[in-house]
C-alpha cells in the first residue's frame, strides 16, 4: 500500500475524495448548514480582505522563521517555510497547548536538514 501512494496524482485523487467524503457527511448528518454559508458570501469583500491578511501575516510568519533558521545555517526556500507554517498553524489548532506546531515544524526541518 504504501507503493501505491507514492504515485503523486492518486494521493492527490485521496486527499480530494476524502475532502469530498467528509463534506458530505457534515451536509447529511446536519452538521454543515449551507444556509450560512449564503450569509457569508454575501459579504464577500470583507471575507476576502480577512484572508488576505491572514496569509499575509503568516507570509510575514514564515519570513521571519526562515531568517532565524538562516542564522542557524539552515536554508529553506520561501515556498519551504511557508509550508511549514501552514502545518505549524494547524497543529496550532489542533493540539492542545502553545508549541504543538512548533514542535511539528521543529520535526520537518529536521528531516530537511538531515535529508
Amino acid at each position: 500500500m504504501g507503493r501505491f501512494f507514492r504515485i503523486p496524482w492518486i494521493r492527490t485523487a485521496a486527499k480530494i475524495s476524502f475532502a469530498a467524503a467528509l463534506l458530505i457527511w457534515m451536509i447529511n448528518s446536519g452538521r454543515l448548514d449551507l444556509s450560512h454559508l449564503a450569509v457569508t458570501t454575501a459579504h464577500w469583500p470583507q471575507l476576502l480582505a480577512i484572508v488576505t491578511i491572514c496569509y499575509v501575516e503568516i507570509y510575514v510568519m514564515a519570513w521571519r522563521w526562515n531568517l532565524l533558521l538562516g542564522a542557524q545555517g539552515l536554508e529553506l526556500s520561501s515556498q519551504q517555510a511557508f509550508s511549514l507554517t501552514m502545518i505549524g498553524c494547524l497543529f496550532n489548532v489542533v493540539i492542545p497547548g502553545t508549541v504543538g506546531g512548533d514542535i511539528i515544524r521543529g520535526y520537518y526541518v529536521d528531516r530537511l536538514a538531515a535529508g
